[in-house]
């Protein structure tokens, strides 16, 4: 039984991906686990993700699953009914820098794991369009201080052949998330901007070849 459902994206079949969160253990403390799944409205089934993958990098290769993923996050879904998102590995898992790691989940189960500049690098796929194309973003610590301040997200666009970092050019702009990617290969997304009293986000849409498209702002105090 899942606490609560959450759906993340649609495809052009209706197909729908998204995370479910159990509470655990210590629920009571307010931190739970989360599954991702599939949700097939022709048959109303959900397929609630359970495979195994190979971590990047081991030698020899290691295996792990999601069952190992304390936060799953899946994200986005393209036509063909892959799957991108996140899962969160500890290091004594995969040995390396403990966090996000990108999957790319076939229709058939199959997974890849993957990180988007290194393995050490956190990185968090957020949509996928019918190219394969998938963006989302990596989170490098803070050079200013690695230690005590939050640490820094850039965007990223790419397939397994190689990934580019997206950063947004607006004036103040201090982290790049990219959530969305159509077939055209614009790019969705916001930018939390620095500032003395208000947390003030812009939305953004990058289009190739023509650059940034300022959308709209927020902000709260």
């Amino acid at each position: 039984t899942w606490t609560n459902t959450h759906f993340r994206a649609v495809n052009n079949a209706g197909r729908v991906t998204g995370m479910s969160d159990n509470l655990g253990p210590d629920g009571a403390n307010g931190v739970g686990l989360t599954e991702g799944f599939v949700y097939d409205p022709a048959s109303q089934v959900f397929t609630v993700f359970a495979e195994s993958f190979t971590i990047p990098g081991s030698n020899p290769p290691v295996l792990a699953s999601f069952a190992d993923s304390r936060v799953t996050i899946a994200h986005g879904i393209n036509t063909a009914n892959q799957v991108v998102g996140s899962v969160w590995l500890p290091r004594t898992i995969t040995d390396r820098t403990p966090g996000r790691w990108g999957f790319l989940r076939q229709p058939d189960g199959t997974t890849t794991l993957f990180r988007a500049i290194d393995n050490d690098t956190r990185t968090a796929p957020r949509g996928i369009n019918d190219n394969g194309v998938m963006v989302g973003f990596v989170t490098f610590p803070n050079p200013v201080d690695p230690v005590n301040l939050w640490p820094i997200q850039h965007g990223f666009v790419g397939t397994s052949a190689g990934y580019q970092l997206l950063d947004v050019d607006f004036p103040g702009a201090v982290n790049t998330y990219a959530a969305g990617i159509n077939n055209s290969g614009q790019i969705a997304g916001s930018a939390p901007q620095s500032s003395t009293s208000l947390n003030i986000v812009s939305v953004f849409r990058y289009t190739p070849g023509s650059g940034w498209l300022f959308i709209a702002g927020t902000s709260k105090y």
